[in-house]
């Protein structure tokens, strides 16, 4: 290999070249670089070759983050990579106030109670300590009455919390008390050009940034509105309230207002930028010390008589009268120095693979989600549906809520975007939907209300000159349902008002109309036709005119305000008992869905549109798009959609005997046994009951007659019998001969008996005899006779007057009545004729149910002597421990079918890490609720069969996507 010359000096390059020099002119008894033209030559070059090896030296040097040594490569580097360096942490103060209320000013004779408000109206209280201003939003009364003395203290975020104090001096803690001192910068923007960035430049000298927020008037506007700030514009769009950071040094930043195409354009807008800025490690201190109270100066004494009206109100010095004792202030963080974050950024680079970056890991899982499912329902006997569903994501790959909704069609008015509250969450249906009253049902549409079209093809006039600036222009198509039009926008991010336009829709029979002036950057026409919906594919064309001279042509092709998706979704009608219902209409979050409607559309569009189905299908086959359960699974879809069943939650103390259905008024003509859930409105005999469990008790009295032979008899015995409305006696006629006894007030029933019948003879004709009656119900095998009254009731019991037949009560009969059940807390029932579990929390029966996603709790405890045999960072091993579970349950426990059991993520906590002793796992839901026994999934074919008993619910069923709040696993360590 060639050696290559890298001269290091200037004077090595001179003596190198100068020796060449020499070689080549064979000359080497003078020294070139000392003496003449040559030497000034090579001198020049010397230092212009040692110049330009320093110049790419530093530009190599600093091309990589790894060797980058200035503090604005660095911060370059890191948000190239998505990285940007934290702020700084303010140091929290801990102390108390102390007022004595003895100090205060006498108070009057009428005088029953002493109020003392600090910070009264919760604005900013400061205070300084060791030259550091500490502020906290927290609110103190202090209350003397009847004796007794006590603090109400009222934190930022809306705790109400008392102090009792047995003596005249108060000592409340400081609470929320941080190290920062706030700043504002307020500044206008110009007329700054459409498509490009407002940069505005700050400085903050001493401390660091612990908290920025920027506010904003927009032009022509009167309220201000906060802007959230970000540090990557790639995901923004033309309409994000947002705008830009960037840390240019150490000291120095740059917030960057919107272009129009990434943010929201603010020309000549009012900003006002708060800061907090920090001493951060500073700011910690471990000591006794008084602190001077700024603000407020003053707090406030308010006296009461004992109506409580006011008697007094002073305004008091608050340094004279609330004495601040500090004791000390922790947690104070600096931002990482440029070495330091270097070392950081390199090391979020080197661990993006590993998935420490939260972007990263939802983008390289990706591949792993199953978040498609195939399922199939008959709704009705001919059809054969087969439902494509999906879950959701946003741009950073989180799960977002999705479900089916179904509800009585009455209530479905809205086909814009219909919307709904699911369990106090904002829903909405991303769809628009037009009823086809040929099919009865609702077809489905993807509906762009809000669509922004760029114009790229512009021609000017022949007799325009080339130079001429036309301004940067595109079509806004802006649907309104409740007017039934588009408004269709001619709109430039510059002052148009000098041009007027024609607009050119061949299709839609739209030539050479006039657009109104609406401002200075919008034209527009209003479409009104077929609802104000454009169902067709459109070329737009708009003539700009100056003072009546043409000036351009602008022209956009194959514009879709609307798409067609009715082969893929539509809604049908299902009828259950009666009432109509518009069953799986498909929903997703609200606030999600409208912070970036623009990116979910476009989600849609893809998925949907991109989905054909070519096989051959018979007429009654149907594709259709649904939404994967990703939100609330209550019963009976809980239970049935896992092996685990009813004992999914631990919740449930005791399950009680179900009951028939829920009610409110007390059902007609109940049978023995039959139990209700009394609901929240009773009335009648159940006023007073609610959400108590009725049971109807009745039972018809039975009973048992034993007869001997005729033999036994010599004619007129009876015997008596009851039901609830007569008293019989049964007396016995032997060979026609003998006499009714007719006891006074009874109704006689005669048996006809010979005086050779048998004992099983008897028997029979008593028991027919019986049975011609009403009220009895009567049979016999042998001589025994069962005899049960037809109705119910509290009878008198059958009586032997002198048969010597042998009688007794079997049943003692009951008259009907409802027996009431209390439920404890946390009792369980199952609603038959739903089917559905009920849990009792709070006093009310609340549907059991589970909300996505799951939480995981790792709790590990950790053998002390290997952690310090084998110096393990225990740090580092707990990140990449959630780091890892975040990739184990993205990977092997998310989606439509999982089989999960904490024992499995015991056992992956274990592997490879002999410093663990045990493990614990906790498992639950988005709301803590404790899910103890795994989830294993069961099929599809499976959980249909488990919901047969109510074909509704079949209906209404929607597969379930399990996932998991992986930016919130908790892993505890305790050292042992």
């Amino acid at each position: 290999m060639v050696d290559i010359f890298e001269p290091k000096t200037v004077e090595e390059f001179i003596d190198y070249y100068e020796n060449e020099l020499k070689k080549e002119l064979s000359v080497y008894d003078v020294q070139i670089n000392k003496i003449g033209f040559l030497g000034f030559l090579l001198n020049i070059l010397g230092h212009t070759h040692y110049d330009i090896k320093n110049y790419y030296d530093f530009l190599f040097k600093e091309s990589f983050i790894a060797t980058s040594e200035t503090s604005e490569n660095i911060h370059l580097h890191a948000s190239t990579y998505g990285y940007f360096p934290s702020f700084g942490i303010p140091a929290q103060v801990n102390g108390y106030l102390e007022v004595d209320f003895n100090i205060l000013p006498a108070k009057l004779p009428t005088v029953t109670k002493r109020e003392l408000y600090i910070n009264n109206y919760g604005d900013l209280f400061k205070f300084d300590s060791e030259n550091y201003e500490f502020i906290t939003q927290t609110v103190y009364k202090l209350v003397y009455e009847n004796d007794q003395y006590k603090t109400i203290v009222l934190t930022e975020d809306g705790r109400s919390i008392q102090y009792p104090s047995s003596t005249a001096i108060l000592t409340p803690p400081i609470l929320d008390a941080t190290q920062y001192t706030q700043v504002e910068y307020i500044f206008k923007t110009s007329l700054y050009p459409a498509n490009s960035f407002y940069t505005y430049y700050f400085e903050v000298e001493e401390g660091y940034i612990s908290d920025l927020k920027v506010f904003v008037i927009e032009n022509n506007k009167n309220e201000e509105e906060e802007y959230e700030v970000k540090y990557v514009k790639y995901f923004e769009t033309a309409s994000s309230k947002t705008v830009f950071l960037r840390k240019i040094s150490q000291t120095r930043y740059v917030i960057e207002l919107g272009s129009g195409l990434r943010g929201k354009w603010l020309p000549q807008a009012d900003i006002r930028l708060v800061l907090n800025i920090t001493k951060g490690e500073s700011g910690n201190f471990l000591k006794l010390s008084k602190a001077q109270q700024k603000s407020p100066e003053q707090v406030v004494l308010v006296d009461y008589d004992s109506n409580n009206n006011v008697v007094t109100t002073l305004n008091l010095s608050a340094n004279q009268i609330v004495i601040l004792n500090i004791e000390s202030s922790e947690n104070g963080k600096d931002p990482l120095n440029d070495l330091d974050m270097r070392e950081d950024v390199i090391k979020y680079i080197q661990t993006r693979d590993n998935m420490m970056s939260e972007i990263d890991f939802y983008n390289i899982a990706d591949k792993y989600m199953s978040d498609f499912k195939f399922l199939f329902k008959k709704i009705q006997v001919f059809d054969n549906i087969f439902y494509l569903c999906r879950s959701m994501r946003d741009k950073y790959q989180s799960v977002l809520y999705t479900t089916n909704h179904t509800l009585e069609e009455s209530l479905f008015t809205d086909m814009c975007y219909p919307e709904f509250t699911v369990n106090g969450v904002d829903m909405i249906s991303p769809f628009f939907y037009k009823y086809n009253d040929i099919m009865n049902y609702y077809d489905g549409y993807l509906l762009y209300d809000n669509l922004f079209v760029y114009i790229n093809s512009i021609v000017l006039s022949d007799d325009i000159i080339p130079t001429y600036n036309v301004p940067p222009l595109y079509f806004n198509l802006i649907y309104n349902e409740s007017l039934n039009q588009t408004k269709i926008q001619v709109k430039s991010y510059q002052d148009i008002s000098i041009l007027d336009f024609q607009l050119f829709i061949p299709i839609l029979n739209i030539y050479d109309e006039s657009m109104l002036m609406i401002d200075v950057n919008t034209f527009e026409y209003i479409y009104t036709d077929n609802s104000g919906i454009i169902f067709d594919e459109i070329d737009i064309q708009i003539e700009s005119y100056e003072s009546s001279v043409k000036i351009f042509t602008a022209t956009v092709e194959s514009i879709f305000q609307i798409y067609n998706i009715t082969d893929l979704l539509n809604l049908i009608h299902y009828e259950n008992f009666g009432t109509n219902y518009i069953i799986n209409i498909p929903i997703i979050e609200k606030d999600k869905f409208n912070d970036d409607k623009k990116y979910f559309l476009q989600k849609l569009n893809d998925f949907i549109m991109g989905n054909s189905f070519n096989e051959n299908r018979m007429i009654s086959d149907h594709i259709q798009f649904r939404f994967l359960n990703s939100y609330l699974i209550t019963s009976p879809f809980l239970e049935s959609s896992l092996i685990q069943g009813q004992n999914v939650l631990a919740k449930i103390n005791r399950w009680l005997n179900p009951v028939n259905t829920k009610v409110n008024v007390p059902v007609v003509l109940p049978e023995h046994g039959d139990r209700f859930l009394i609901d929240t409105s009773p009335v009648g005999l159940f006023s007073g009951k609610a959400n108590q469990i009725a049971e109807w008790i009745e039972v018809c009295e039975e009973t048992e007659i034993i007869c001997n032979e005729a033999s036994t008899l010599s004619g007129s015995e009876y015997f008596l019998i009851s039901s609830i409305t007569t008293n019989y006696y049964v007396w016995y006629n032997i060979d026609g001969m003998s006499a009714d006894p007719a006891p006074i007030g009874l109704t006689g029933i005669v048996i006809n008996i010979l005086s050779t019948d048998t004992n099983v003879s008897v028997a029979d004709k008593t028991s027919s005899a019986l049975n011609i009656l009403p009220d009895f119900n009567s049979s016999f095998v042998a001589n025994v006779i069962n005899i049960t009254n037809y109705i119910a009731g509290d009878v008198t019991n059958s009586n032997d007057f002198n048969t010597n037949f042998s009688l007794s009560t079997l049943v003692e009969g009951i008259t009907g009545h409802y027996e009431y059940e209390i439920p404890e807390e946390f009792d369980g029932i199952l609603i038959s004729d739903e089917p559905a579990r009920y849990s009792f929390e709070s006093n009310a029966w609340i549907i059991i149910e589970i909300e996505l996603p799951l939480n995981l709790r790792v709790e590990i405890i950790i053998e002390q002597q290997y952690l310090n045999e084998k110096n393990i960072n225990l740090y580092e091993e707990k990140e990449q421990l959630i780091y890892k579970l975040a990739d184990y349950l993205q990977k092997n426990y998310t989606g439509t079918n999982i089989l999960y059991y904490d024992s499995q993520i015991i056992d992956f906590v274990h592997l490879e890490r002999p410093f663990i002793k045990s493990v614990k796992i906790t498992t639950t839901d988005k709301n803590g609720l404790i899910i103890p026994n795994g989830i294993e999934v069961n099929e599809d074919r499976l959980i249909l069969e488990n919901l047969k008993e109510n074909k509704f619910n079949i209906v209404k069923y929607t597969p379930i996507f399990w996932h998991w709040d992986l930016d919130n696993i908790e892993v505890i360590t305790l050292i042992q």
